[in-house]
C-alpha cells in the first residue's frame, strides 16, 4: 500500500493510470498484466457517442455552471470526439480562451465517472464554433 501511494504521489499527472503490484519471486499477479494492458488499450481507443457526450456535458453544467467571464456568459454549445488513442474531445464554445483549467478538470472527472476510461488519458480541447461566429467578435 505504501509503495502504491509513493508512486501515486510521485506521478500525480498519471492519476488515471491503474497500478498493479506483482511478485517476481512468486509470480503473483503476473498473469493479470496482459488483461490489464488489453483493458487499458480498449479504453485508450474508445469512441464515445456524441449524444452520450452531450448528455453528460449538459448534466455536468447543470450540476456546476460554468463561471462567467467578467460578466459575460460562457457557453459550451456541444462536445464531440474527433480522435481516439487517446480520446480527444472538442468543446465547442463561445469563449474557449476563458475556460479555466479547474472547470476543464471538472468536466474530465465527470466523463471519467460515467464512461469507462480507466488507464487512458483524456484530452479536452476548447474551441470556437467557427471563425464566423458573431459572438467571437466581442473579444
Amino acid at each position: 500500500k505504501k509503495s502504491i501511494k509513493d508512486v501515486r504521489d510521485r506521478f500525480k499527472f498519471l492519476f488515471y493510470a491503474p497500478i498493479i503490484t506483482v511478485s517476481a519471486l512468486s509470480k503473483k499477479r503476473v498473469p493479470k498484466i496482459l488483461d490489464l494492458i488489453m483493458s487499458v488499450y480498449e479504453n485508450y481507443s474508445r469512441r464515445i457517442p456524441t449524444s452520450k457526450l452531450n448528455k453528460l456535458l449538459k448534466e455536468a453544467v447543470l450540476k456546476h455552471p460554468i463561471p462567467s467571464d467578467k460578466g459575460k456568459l460562457v457557453k459550451i454549445y456541444f462536445a464531440t470526439q474527433f480522435d481516439i488513442c487517446p480520446p480527444r474531445i472538442a468543446l465547442v464554445m463561445n469563449r474557449p480562451h476563458v475556460l479555466h483549467f479547474s472547470y476543464k478538470r471538472y468536466i474530465m472527472n465527470q466523463l471519467r465517472e460515467n464512461v469507462e476510461l480507466d488507464g487512458a488519458p483524456l484530452v479536452l480541447i476548447p474551441r470556437k464554433r467557427s471563425e464566423l461566429d458573431p459572438e467571437d467578435k466581442e473579444d
